[in-house]
């Protein structure tokens, strides 16, 4: 540290002393150590002390000195010391002291003292209690105060209108970092700007201060004139144009009350701009009149330029030249009657062209003098050029844009499709759901403007959507979803609509969710939310962030959408596989209360139970049932399918007595039963107990429980899932494999096979050849062979596809 320290006991024995206090006094530490304080500072700075320390009345008291010590080698050292008292166990005191060396702060205040006056800036010093130590001739003058009257005087006191400005918070902050400030500011009593530059030391702020008051004129003027020019050259539009010259009106000449009046088509009358409105108000008849003949149409009119430095004379000599009145002379008709006083007397006007008219008013006579007319001349020129350049841009950019924006999204979707395409060829190939929802992801971050990509689905609970896959640059949060009603979240809506839904601006739509807030941090701007969909099954949704705004165009939505469909069908078919190569299954136990399926308005009519012995997806798209009742009588049921139930037909196969029954029926494709089976799953039960319906189905083990669940939920308004039960049974039996195979073949494939099959073609040595078969049936040897190879064909694709 820079200060040095001592330690003294209640005798007054130096007890610890620091490096730097060992080099200040120039003695070892050795002999400071255990010496009595009093040999080495002399008796009047010793009782100058002492005299302090018997004033201590706590602990925390400390008392600052400054006074000048001789070294070791005899040398006066100026030092402040700083003293403070600290208890020792016997109940005296110790007292302990923080010296530093005044020798720099000397030097400099000397050096300052003779710079100060050769200082041409106004300057004056504070010290710490904001009281004036110095004030040189320039600062007198222009304070417009002398020396004697400020020194020892608080300059907030003096000063007080610059309390609580930038004069005093700029001090502060100077005194508070030790760290010098430059500002200007501008002090009304004295009506003028300063420049100021204030360096503190720890005695107080040294103040340097010039008028810049027409310095700072002289800027505004060059400088708003400068961005004014530049800004004229690139605004773009009409408005902005005008916004920009009445600003520049304002800014550059000072102009009062400038107005921009341009014509309007429709009224054939000049209107003021939006900006200039209240100000052409306050101008007024016989300036500007927007319903009348006035002084500003006139100019328009006749394409030149008008300086008024008198309105009411202007206006009085006009009324003479009109004896009838006439309206162009803005006066009265008659003798009789003079004009009304204008509110403004000094104009300038100035035509814009095909436009309107620049104009600016004042209340006082010869208001503009040469400067301003040039200037405003000047403006009113690059204004009308501007606006010629922005009607031209105009029509050229509505045609650019119009042509832009198609192109891009044209080339955008020929990148889609292309994606698309390569997204299809991994779908055939896939052997995984993740394979498949890497590759869809990996491949859509490749298409600018998107940069991320997601797949998720509901978790078990199915109260949050949950992230499976992501590719691109990342997303700042969390992923994860709430699924609510309420939610406006694009991929939660996408998941409960089933619908692809899209945020065209993410910054438009407060407030600002922690998905949109985790989008924008990452530059993300618009996204597309598609749902992975087979028939009703869904299988999660897919998010694309983009980092433009309306990246989706309507065309690139359709696309997208019919990717989710192809998904979601390569996901069907990969469940499908699984549901026949696996070996275990779950059977899901659902209470629903929406009795108007077909088949679960038979069991509550009919008072029975109902077990599905097999389901067959026909060809036209219809479904051939067969399954057993118990607890009713067959005719009663066969009875109630015919007449009251909607179902295509149904046919008691066999009464098995005790009240069971076989039966099989035909039902136009539902959504339920087509997706159960779609996804692997297969039905077993019906049953109402209590009002209630029961249905039990079995699904692939390997499969998305979690997605049977949901579609159950989406088909029965009123869902619940009581039990779970595993099983190590598959979810087709050999039966079921056999129908379905049987389903496949045409007739006459199946003829071929079963004669084939039964004359021992397929045995080991073969009993009947090919021919044979063909002799038996009257048919050629290779129609025999063709039908037999695409039975083949099928019983594998069964058994090593689907």
């Amino acid at each position: 540290m820079s200060d040095g320290v001592y330690v003294l006991d209640d005798e007054g024995r130096f007890v610890t002393v620091n490096d730097r206090y060992v080099e200040l006094l120039g003695y070892s530490r050795d002999h400071l150590v255990g010496t009595p304080a009093v040999r080495i500072f002399d008796e009047e700075i010793t009782a100058r002390v002492d005299a302090i320390q018997e004033s201590f009345e706590a602990v925390d008291d400390v008392a600052t000195v400054e006074t000048t010590i001789e070294t070791a080698g005899g040398e006066p050292l100026p030092i402040e010391a700083r003293i403070s008292p600290y208890p020792l166990d016997d109940g005296d005191y110790g007292r302990v002291g923080v010296v530093r060396d005044l020798r720099e702060r000397e030097r400099l205040e000397s050096e300052l003292g003779e710079i100060f006056e050769r200082v041409t800036d106004a300057f004056f010093a504070l010290d710490t209690e904001w009281r004036f130590t110095y004030v040189n001739d320039r600062a007198e003058e222009l304070l417009d105060r002398t020396g004697t009257e400020l020194l020892g005087k608080v300059v907030w006191e003096e000063f007080s209108e610059a309390a609580g400005t930038t004069f005093q918070a700029e001090y502060e902050r100077a005194m508070e970092t030790q760290e010098p400030v430059a500002f200007e500011e501008y002090y009304p009593p004295l009506e003028t700007w300063f420049a100021v530059s204030a360096y503190p030391s720890e005695t107080g702020l040294s103040v340097y201060f010039r008028d810049v008051a027409d310095r700072r004129r002289r800027e505004k003027t060059i400088r708003a004139l400068s961005d004014g020019a530049r800004a004229l050259m690139d605004a773009g539009t009409r408005e902005a144009v005008c916004d920009i010259g009445a600003e520049t009106a304002r800014e550059v000449v000072d102009l009062p009350n400038p107005v921009i009046a341009l014509y309007d088509e429709e009224s054939g009358r000049l209107r003021p701009t939006e900006g200039t409105r209240e100000a052409a108000e306050r101008i007024g008849p016989p300036l500007f009149d927007p319903d009348g003949d006035d002084l500003t149409w006139r100019a328009f009119v006749g394409g030149e330029r008008h300086v008024y430095d008198s309105l009411s004379t202007a206006v009085e000599s006009d009324s003479h030249s009109g004896s009838d009145g006439d309206p162009e002379t803005g006066t009265d008709q008659g003798d009789d009657r003079r004009p009304t006083p204008p509110s403004m007397q000094s104009a300038l006007l100035y035509p814009l062209g095909r436009h309107g008219v620049l104009l600016a008013a004042a209340p006082e006579p010869e208001a503009f003098d040469d400067l301003d007319v040039s200037l405003a001349g000047t403006l009113a020129a690059n204004v009308q050029s501007a606006l010629d350049r922005a009607d031209r841009e105009e029509t050229i950019r509505e045609r650019s844009d119009a042509l832009e924006q198609r192109n891009r999204a044209l080339e955008r979707l020929e990148r889609v499709n292309e994606v698309i395409r390569e997204i299809t060829q991994v779908l055939t190939a896939a052997s995984t759901r993740e394979e498949i929802e890497t590759a869809i992801c990996d491949r859509l971050v490749d298409v600018d403007p998107y940069r991320f990509a997601w797949i998720g689905t509901r978790d078990a609970a199915g109260s949050e959507m949950l992230p499976r896959t992501a590719a691109g640059e990342g997303f700042e949060g969390d992923l994860a979803l709430p699924i609510d009603e309420g939610s406006d979240a694009p991929t939660v809506r996408a998941l409960l609509d089933r619908e692809t839904t899209v945020a065209a601006d993410i910054r438009a739509d407060p407030p600002m969710d922690p998905w949109r807030a985790g989008a924008l941090r990452k530059g993300y701007r618009s996204l597309a939310a598609v749902p992975l969909l087979y028939r009703e099954s869904l299988y999660g949704v897919l998010t694309i962030y983009a980092g433009t705004d309306d990246a989706f165009e309507p065309m690139e939505r359709a696309v997208l959408s019919e990717l989710g469909e192809t998904i979601g069908y390569a996901l069907n078919g990969l469940e499908r596989k699984r549901a026949l190569v696996g070996e275990g299954s779950v059977e899901l136990d659902f209470r629903v209360r929406d009795h108007d399926d077909p088949l679960l308005a038979l069991v509550t009519a009919a008072e029975c139970d109902l077990a599905f012995e097999h389901v067959i997806q026909r060809t036209d798209g219809t479904l051939r049932v067969f399954f057993s009742t118990e607890g009713a009588d067959a005719d009663r049921i066969a009875e109630l399918g015919e007449a009251q139930l909607d179902l295509g037909s149904i046919r008691s196969i066999s009464d098995r007595g005790n009240s069971e029954a076989l039966f099989e029926c035909t039902l136009s494709e539902t959504a339920f039963l087509t997706d159960l089976l779609d996804r692997g799953g297969v039905p077993r039960s019906l049953a109402v107990r209590d009002g209630d319906g029961r249905i039990v189905v079995r699904v692939p083990r390997a499969g998305d429980v979690r997605s049977f669940i949901e579609l159950f939920e989406h088909s029965y308004g009123d869902v619940e899932l009581v039990a779970r039960r595993e099983r190590d049974e598959p979810v087709r039996t050999d039966e079921e494999f056999r129908s379905e195979f049987e389903r496949a073949l045409t007739d006459r494939q199946e003829e071929v096979l079963r004669t084939a099959y039964y004359a021992g073609f397929f045995d080991w040595p073969r009993e009947h050849t090919g021919q044979d078969i063909a002799d038996m049936l009257g048919v050629s040897q290779p129609t025999v062979n063709r039908h037999m190879r695409e039975g083949e064909r099928k019983l594998f694709s069964l058994l090593f596809e689907e």
